[in-house]
């Protein structure tokens, strides 16, 4: 799925009598797919008084794009705590290729070394945040490290990740993949 998104300005106006400047922008933000085309109305208000700060979103069904917009707003980014050799480690989002399940120990993989953790796969996924998918039962990725995607055996997908690990995309979680690639 490719997307061709264009900022376009239409006014701003920034209120300077208050210590705290009031700036509000209203916006179009044109988001283009292969076939069809949304355009979605952004307004944003920065002001003291928006504490903490909130997003509502409008519309009349959950589309892709809305989806991903409210992935990345709820993103969470809390490292999780792994171990190798005896040390604990904090492991970042994007630290962490995949996550796999092994004997009944969840393990992380990131570019080079292998880490354990104490946590299911579960609390693991909801830990990191929106750019992690489950793919089986006892697998997770990260998408911003998926290689490739190659057909497999039966219909089925075979993601190449670019730390040289691959793992087989089950049924259960086939659609869901295919509809988060555009496929």
């Amino acid at each position: 799925m490719h997307f061709t998104c264009n900022y376009l300005p239409l006014s701003a106006k920034q209120m300077t009598n208050d210590i705290y400047p009031i700036i509000l922008f209203s916006s179009k933000l044109m988001c283009t797919q292969q076939e069809r085309g949304s355009l979605m109305q952004v307004k944003i208000e920065v002001s003291p008084e928006h504490t903490p700060p909130r997003a509502v979103i409008y519309t009349d069904r959950i589309t892709p794009e809305i989806q991903r917009a409210l992935d990345i707003l709820q993103a969470k980014d809390t490292p999780v705590l792994a171990e190798r050799d005896g040390r604990t480690f904090l492991l970042a989002e994007q630290e962490v290729y995949m996550i796999r399940v092994v004997g009944g120990e969840t393990k992380l993989y990131t570019k080079k070394e292998e880490f354990r953790t104490r946590k299911r796969l579960y609390e693991v996924l909801d830990q990191l945040g929106s750019g992690f998918m489950q793919i089986s039962k006892s697998c997770a990725v990260n998408f911003s490290y998926i290689q490739s995607v190659e057909a497999g055996f039966g219909g089925s997908l075979l993601l190449k990740m670019r730390n040289g690990l691959s793992d087989y995309v089950s049924r259960k979680y086939l659609s869901d993949l295919k509809n988060y690639l555009g496929l």
